[in-house]
């Protein structure tokens, strides 16, 4: 994690000297409401309507790694989890990543400005028997104002 964290930095103070980025899918699905659940894929942006005084922000699921979780149709001793990274942009200001450990059972968190960011799902759930194609994740997030 800390090689990702790194990564993020380096690439954030290099601005505009950093490696291009895919924009997010375009999506026709309305904004999404404070405190609403909505769904991500791999790839999708959706705007999310913010508080009157900040603002709304798009916010996109990038990729989905080290996935880990215990597979449904084992036992194991450990949950396992997840990492999500994700993109966060305000208007024409600067987007900023970051990466949710997703684990089961658990709510994954995050802080954008004035916004807290919860994952609470993380599909498909792995099998013994199944690769997951890294484009089919779906991850479930609502979206808060901090009081």
């Amino acid at each position: 994690m800390a090689t990702v964290s790194a990564v993020a930095l380096i690439a954030a103070a290099c601005g505009s000297g950093a490696a291009t980025r895919t924009p997010p899918l375009p999506t026709r699905l309305p904004p999404v409401p404070l405190g609403e659940s909505f769904t991500l894929h791999v790839g999708e942006g959706r705007l999310v309507q913010g508080d009157p005084t900040a603002g709304g922000f798009l916010l996109t699921l990038n990729r989905v790694f080290d996935d880990s979780r215990c597979p449904t149709d084992v036992t194991c001793i450990r949950a396992g989890e997840a990492f999500a990274t994700l993109t966060a942009q305000a208007g024409s200001q600067r987007p900023t990543e970051f990466t949710m450990k997703v684990e089961d059972g658990g709510d994954a968190r995050a802080e954008f400005g004035v916004y807290d960011i919860v994952a609470t799902e993380l599909l498909p759930a792995p099998l013994s028997t199944v690769s997951i194609d890294p484009k089919s994740y779906v991850l479930t997030v609502t979206v808060f104002a901090r009081l």
